[in-house]
Formats: C-alpha cells, structure tokens, sequence
C-alpha cells in the first residue's frame, strides 16, 4: 500500500493572528560571525523545530509571524538562524563551506547551521527539549535534509524544495525570474493585518551577501542535492505551488517516488493557484502547519521522541 498521500490544498482564509511569543537575539558561536535568532515559544513546549529559511529572507517581523504560527500549529518551540553567509551583518561563508557548496554539497553548510542552531537553542534555555522536528523552505530545504542525516529527528518537511534536479545557472535564473513574477499572486492571498505585517517587514533590515557566495549557493540548487542527501526519514511533508518553476513537477515526482521507495510516511502537497513564493502567503503558512504532526501526535503513534541537545 502506498504510505503517502497525495492532495492539493487551498492557502486558508485569514487565519487568527497566531500569539505565541517570539524572542530575537544575536548567536555568535566561539570564532564565527554572528547571525541573528528568531525562537517562537508556544505555553508548555514538546521539543523543538529547527527551522531552515530561505535565501534572501531576513529574520524580520513578517518571519516572526510564520514561525510563531508553525509553534501554536505543532506545539514545539521553533528555532531558526539566519543562514550563515546571508545576514543582515553581511559576513562571508567559510571558505570551505562555499567551495563543498560550489560541488553542490550542502553537508558543511547544514553543519555550521547547526551549531548556531544548538547555541540560540541554549540561549533561550530550551536546550533540554529534543528536537522534533526539521523544516525547510526553498534553499533551507537543501539544509533540513543534509541535516537530518546528522540528528534523529522524527519530522521532516521540504517546502518547495529547489535543489531536486540538475540544471545550468541561467536555467535556475530563467526558473527563478518566472517565479518571482508570480510573487504578487502570494501577497494577494494577505488581508488585514497579514498584509500589515508584510509591509512592517518592508521597513527593516534585509540580508546582505557577496557575489562569491551567491555564486556557490546558486551552485548547490542547480544540483540535486535533496535526492542525493536525503536518507529514509520516519515522516516527511513534501510540498510546492502548483505553478511552482522553480521546484518543477517532475523532479518534485521523482522525490515523491523516492520516498515512497523508502517506506517513508507523509502528505505530498501541492498549493493551488501559488509558485515558489507560497512561504509568503499566511494562508498558505497555516494550511502547510495545519498538515504538521503535533508532538502529541508523534508520541501516541510510537515516534521517537527527538534527538536530545544536552
């Protein structure tokens, strides 16, 4: 029998202003350059979310807005960093994490992410919860899979996942140039004060990166890092816009199938009406949670319960 689900879903219509409590601080492991933090802590947390963005997204009000969703939906305190070598402080990646990154391998890349991930976890003094969860959104999809593999983390869940199929540079430019002209259909989906958290957004900080380094990632999601990383995961959410081009239906298939070979349980999802910008739709934020396993969930169907920091 097949052990996943295939469906398409609607972004939900104006979901409530979610009020879990969102803490940001600056992380700065020994010798690294700092990077800015952003943990949603819901009353009584299960374990904790690492959460992976994606490029070019600043940890800024409209973030705090999604993750504080994803907690109150799942039940986990959500953690997430910006990516090292996309910040708002602008400091360049390692150099041998960018040259695996030109080989497209996302190894070393989710390894520092990590252990920014392990100390905002200990500053926020969360760092006795087990991680439960793991999830990506675009380029952080490459992060949470080559991560998975490092923690035994029940849940994993790759939303519009870029790094799925090989493809030159312009070809991943003409992909991504198409799908930012679907952005406009993912801020109409916004009302009220969803959309007044997007333009507060608008007003702060953005990410700052080099050439080099935009080089070396654009590597690594011309590859197929995803597929080739990817272990059997003990459940996995997959989803995309269905007008996606950056995450193209073949290929977003041929993962599905892989999963499927691996006896890998979950939901394969597709967006209506939405491209690679989905992420900026709450709507489609809350319908993507909603779909997420709570940490109650895992424990009554017999899950392990996450991997321990301490």
């Amino acid at each position: 029998m097949d052990v996943r689900v295939r469906d398409t879903i609607e972004p939900s219509r104006l979901p409530s202003r979610p009020q879990t409590r969102v803490r940001r601080h600056t992380v700065q492991p020994a010798r690294l350059a700092p990077l800015e933090a952003l943990v949603a802590v819901p009353e009584r947390p299960a374990g904790l979310a690492f959460h992976f963005p994606g490029f070019n997204i600043a940890l800024g009000s409209w973030e705090a807005v999604r993750y504080a969703q994803l907690a109150e939906a799942t039940g986990l305190a959500v953690v997430a960093v910006e990516l090292p070598g996309l910040s708002r402080f602008g400091h360049r990646l390692p150099g041998s994490v960018r040259r695996d990154l030109m080989d497209a391998h996302a190894d070393s890349w989710a390894e520092l992410c990590l252990e920014y991930l392990r100390l905002a976890t200990r500053q926020a003094g969360l760092d006795r919860l087990p991680v439960r969860q793991l999830t990506g959104f675009s380029t952080g999809c490459s992060l949470a899979a080559a991560a998975s593999r490092h923690l035994a983390v029940p849940v994993l869940a790759l939303i519009e996942p870029v790094s799925v199929t090989q493809r030159s540079l312009a070809a991943l430019e003409a992909a991504n140039l198409a799908d930012l002209a679907r952005f406009p259909a993912a801020l109409a989906t916004n009302r009220d004060w969803v959309a007044q958290a997007w333009r507060t957004q608008l007003r702060e900080p953005g990410v700052r990166y080099s050439v080099i380094d935009l080089l070396a990632i654009a590597r690594l999601l011309s590859g197929r890092s995803i597929p080739d990383d990817l272990d059997r995961p003990a459940w996995c959410l997959l989803a995309r816009g269905a007008r996606s081009s950056l995450c193209p239906a073949p290929a977003f298939d041929a993962l599905d199938a892989q999963l499927v070979a691996a006896g890998a349980p979950g939901p394969t999802l597709a967006i209506s009406g939405l491209g690679h910008q989905l992420w900026h739709s709450f709507g489609a934020v809350a319908a993507l949670s909603g779909r997420l396993p709570t940490a109650s969930d895992m424990t009554a169907a017999g899950e392990y319960p996450g991997q321990s920091l301490s």
